[in-house]
C-alpha cells in the first residue's frame, strides 16, 4: 500500500519549517498506528509517502482485506487530524510476488508491485482508495467498488485494471463475500456426513452443537457452507452470527450486524427511520421498554421518542425484557446455525 498527503508539494512555500514538521509529523504517526493496527508493516517514509507491506513479515490469509480496510481507515482519519490546514490523504493497493530484504537496506523490496501501488495512488482523487485487478479479485464482494477502467501508467507495457473502493459492503457471510462462487469440496466426505446426521437429530427433536476448530484456512467456513448448500431444499430457518478481526473492541458486533441486516437498517437512513425498523422486528414486545436497549445497542438517536437510558452499558447488557425472561449471550465466533426450532435445536 502506498499513501500520501493531497497537495503536500505546496507545504513547504506555505508553511515555516517547523510547523511543517509538525504536520508531517503527525500525518505520518497517524499511518503508522493506523497500519499496525491492521497487521502491516511500516518499510519506508518518502517524505509525506508512505509504503506499507501487509504479508511481510507476518503472513496473513486476508492480506488484501486488511490493506483496503487500512486505507480506508486512513483516509477517515488523516482528514480528522486538524492541523489547521485541511490534509486529505489517497491510496494505492497492489498485490503481487515481492522479495523483500535488499543488500543495503534490510525492508527494500524488488518487484514491480511497489511501483504499481504508486501508479494507483497518483490516479486516485483526494480521499480516494484505489485498487489494482489482483488484488480486487482477493477481496471479493467485500467492499463497495467502481471500475475505472484499464489505465495506461507509467512504467507498464500494457494498460493495468484499476477499482475505486467506495466503502465496506454489507454481507452477511465474509468467507461467502470473499470467495466468487465455490468450487466443489473434495476429500471431506466424513466430515460432511457427520453434520449432516447432527443436523437431523437436531430437527427432530434430539438438541445437538457442532464445534469446527483448525488453523485458518483448512476449510471450516467452506465445510459449513457445504452443508448449508446440501439442505437449501430443507424448511429451515438460518441464523449467522460471526465475529470479525478488525472489530475486537465493538462490543457485542456479531449480534449487533444480525440485527441491523434483520431489521434492514441503511446507513443513509434518518435516525427517525431507523428507530421505525427497529420498532417493527421488536413487536409485540413491550416497545417502550425494549427498543431504548437496541437502539443503544445499536447507536441509534432516540431524540424525543424515548426518555435517556439512566444505565451503563454493563447494566445495559443485563437488562431483562421482563422478569425472569432467559436471554443467553450471542453467539462471539464465526458460526453458521440451521435450525428448524430456534429454541431447541441448533446446528
Amino acid at each position: 500500500m502506498f499513501c500520501d498527503l493531497v497537495g503536500s508539494t505546496a507545504f513547504p512555500v506555505r508553511f515555516d519549517p517547523e510547523d511543517l514538521r509538525g504536520i508531517i509529523g503527525a500525518y505520518h504517526r497517524c499511518v503508522t498506528e493506523i497500519a499496525e493496527g491492521f497487521g502491516g508493516f511500516v518499510a519506508r517514509y518518502m517524505g509525506d509517502g508512505v509504503l506499507v507491506y501487509f504479508g511481510y513479515p507476518q503472513a496473513h490469509e486476508d492480506g488484501a482485506e486488511r490493506a483496503t480496510r487500512c486505507g480506508l481507515a486512513l483516509v477517515e482519519r488523516v482528514a480528522q487530524l486538524g492541523q489547521g490546514e485541511e490534509l486529505q490523504a489517497r491510496v494505492g493497493i497492489a498485490t503481487g510476488l515481492v522479495v523483500v530484504g535488499g543488500e543495503v537496506a534490510e525492508h527494500d523490496v524488488a518487484g514491480e508491485t511497489p511501483n504499481l501501488a504508486a501508479r494507483l495512488q497518483a490516479l486516485a482523487q483526494p480521499g480516494q482508495i484505489v485498487v489494482a485487478g489482483a488484488t480486487r479479485r482477493l477481496v471479493g464482494d467485500l467492499f463497495r467498488l467502481t471500475d475505472l477502467g484499464r489505465q495506461a501508467v507509467k512504467g507498464f507495457v500494457e494498460p493495468v485494471e484499476a477499482f475505486a473502493v467506495e466503502g465496506v459492503a454489507v454481507t452477511e457471510s465474509r468467507f461467502e463475500a470473499a470467495r466468487r462462487g465455490l468450487t466443489n469440496l473434495v476429500g471431506r466426505a466424513a466430515e460432511s456426513a457427520l453434520l449432516r446426521d447432527r443436523l437431523y437429530q437436531a430437527w427432530v427433536g434430539t438438541g445437538q452443537i457442532v464445534l469446527l476448530s483448525g488453523e485458518a484456512g483448512i476449510g471450516k467456513s467452506r465445510l459449513a457452507a457445504q452443508l448449508a448448500a446440501e439442505v437449501a431444499n430443507e424448511p429451515h430457518t438460518r441464523l449467522r452470527y460471526q465475529c470479525s478481526p478488525y472489530h475486537r473492541d465493538s462490543v457485542l458486533h456479531p449480534f449487533v450486524v444480525a440485527l441491523g441486516r434483520a431489521a434492514r437498517l441503511a446507513p443513509e437512513d434518518p435516525p427517525e427511520t431507523q428507530l421505525d425498523k427497529l420498532e417493527a422486528i421488536l413487536a409485540p414486545s413491550p416497545i417502550a421498554e425494549t427498543a431504548p436497549l437496541f437502539a443503544s445497542l445499536l447507536s441509534i438517536p432516540t431524540g424525543g421518542r424515548y426518555p435517556p437510558l439512566a444505565l451503563s452499558a454493563a447494566q445495559q447488557r443485563r437488562l431483562p425484557s421482563r422478569p425472569g425472561e432467559f436471554h443467553p449471550e450471542p453467539l462471539t465466533d464465526p458460526d453458521l446455525t440451521l435450525s428448524r426450532h430456534p429454541a431447541r435445536a441448533t446446528v
